[in-house]
């Protein structure tokens, strides 16, 4: 019976990049579908109370959707002119911020 560690030894470089390839895919694929369920979380908290299905049946409209909930005119306003725009807006200022950190690493080589 051969060792794990020299079974791995044996594995060709293609299939331990694609590997590797997976794993990055799955990984972002998770982060993706994390960032849509904590935006249209947050898109339901606030001053108003909005539930979590209304919300989502007025992004899905937003998109051309229609799932039969029923909603008000205001939690539409709500959700489409003020919480959208700042939750946008924070995803920007977040990757900005992230963009001059590693822009500022590599400047410095740190």
């Amino acid at each position: 019976m051969a060792k794990p560690a020299a079974a791995l030894g044996r594995i060709p470089k293609n299939i331990q990049a694609m590997s590797i390839r997976t794993k990055l895919a799955v990984t972002v694929s998770c982060l993706g579908l994390l960032l849509v369920i904590v935006t249209i979380f947050s898109a339901t908290r606030g001053p108003v109370n909005i539930p979590f299905w209304d919300t989502m049946a007025i992004l899905l409209a937003d998109f051309g959707l229609d799932v039969g909930i029923d909603y008000s005119r205001r939690s539409e306003l709500v959700v489409d002119q003020i919480r959208l725009p700042r939750i946008i807006t924070a995803g920007l200022v977040g990757m900005a911020l992230g963009t001059a950190g590693t822009a500022l690493q590599g400047l410095f080589r740190n």
